[in-house]
């Protein structure tokens, strides 16, 4: 995928000839607390409405978006809710707690990251339609986002708690052929 994909042709323009990109990282959010929305707030003040190539050009959630049983339902007040101020679009790579499988209310993994990150193009989840957010609709877990001056690989860690890894006998080694193929 490329940032082309998700902005017009013009503020891509406007990012080269400013000479720079820059965005926002964060991770280990997923909990929804007092302290998560002040930081998300926090971010939202560094947005430049006037001139948006001198800020932030997204926000990069570097997993462990999500904590806890019923993820679907968690996102509401675990990431939309102190996110609700917060403008630009914010790209995720899940984390090991996000494929985690904690109750009967999470039926697959990664289910609530992949409904909520990556919807079929033109479709938006409809907690974040509820939220006023425009989220991204990534390809999946594991991506390639082209951007000027700079490519971001995302990569999922898998559900280890001490390690991850891209590349198991229980899972695949579908995404460690992706990243080899890819860079």
């Amino acid at each position: 995928m490329a940032l082309a994909d998700f902005f017009p042709a013009q503020s891509i323009k406007d990012i080269v000839d400013h000479g720079e990109i820059s965005f926002q990282a964060i991770g280990d959010s997923g909990v929804g607390t007092h302290d998560q929305h002040m930081v998300a707030d926090a971010m939202s003040r560094d947005i430049d409405k006037t001139n948006p190539e001198k800020g932030p050009s997204f926000l990069l959630n570097l997993g462990d978006i999500i904590y806890g049983p019923d993820k679907k339902a968690g996102y509401a007040n675990k990431f939309y809710r102190p996110n609700e101020n917060y403008h630009n679009l914010i790209f995720g790579i899940p984390g090991n707690h996000d494929g985690e499988m904690r109750s009967a209310l999470d039926k697959a993994s990664l289910e609530a990251f992949l409904l909520n990150f990556c919807q079929s193009k033109g479709q938006q989840p409809p907690l974040g339609q509820s939220f006023g957010c425009r989220m991204p609709n990534q390809p999946g877990a594991y991506w390639r986002m082209t951007c000027p001056f700079v490519d971001i690989i995302g990569l999922y860690s898998n559900t280890g708690e001490n390690y991850g890894t891209i590349a198991h006998p229980d899972i695949g080694d579908q995404q460690q052929t992706w990243l080899a193929e890819t860079i």
